[in-house]
């Protein structure tokens, strides 16, 4: 499977891409906790863990190479697992629009 650059590639079906927004459902995030939407980390949680968890699964070739995702795990204490995401994204330096995939 090869990377793709339209947002249904990583969300999967359900998500709208307009002119002007994009709307995520909550099905799209199977981290995304409903009970407590009104909690904003939840759902950057949620965005993020969806975002790796779609990239990693891509085999190293059929990644994206601008824009690279990456997430760690480490033990903070017994009850807290903290989880580290690392994105990088190559922006042109005059647009500051993402790099083309080459």
């Amino acid at each position: 499977m090869s990377y793709t650059t339209h947002p249904t590639g990583v969300f999967g079906t359900g998500i709208t891409v307009g002119a002007s927004s994009i709307t995520i459902p909550y099905s799209a995030l199977e981290s995304y906790n409903s009970s407590t939407s009104g909690d904003v980390r939840e759902f950057v949680y949620s965005f993020l863990e969806k975002l790796a968890d779609t990239v990693l699964e891509l085999p190293a070739t059929g990644r994206w190479s601008k824009v690279t995702v990456g997430r760690s795990v480490s033990v903070v204490n017994d009850e807290t697992l903290r989880k580290t995401y690392n994105i990088i994204c190559d922006l042109n330096i005059q647009s500051l629009d993402v790099v083309d995939e080459a």
